[in-house]
């Protein structure tokens, strides 16, 4: 992963954005890792991973009996406040 500080990024942002379309570029500032430069396709390609895990945890649960209707879930919460 390619490395910039925050002031190289500043003053070398249009490098930073052609270098980002092949790679991510790691963002430091003060010498640590404080964020990371995607290329769009990358961060489509990271979210839709993200939300077919979540889905598949969803309908994991479903199948395995682990999940409770929401007027129980509701009821568990509004117990949970009175105590």
């Amino acid at each position: 992963m390619k490395t910039v500080t925050a002031t190289e990024l500043k003053n070398k942002m249009g490098q930073a954005l052609i270098k980002a379309q092949s790679e991510p570029v790691q963002i430091n500032k003060n010498g640590e890792p404080v964020a990371v430069m995607l290329s769009m396709h990358e961060y489509t390609a990271m979210k839709e991973l993200i939300l077919k895990t979540e889905l598949q945890r969803g309908l994991d649960a479903i199948a395995n009996n682990q999940v409770i209707d929401g007027t129980e879930a509701f009821a568990e919460i509004r117990a949970a406040r009175v105590n």
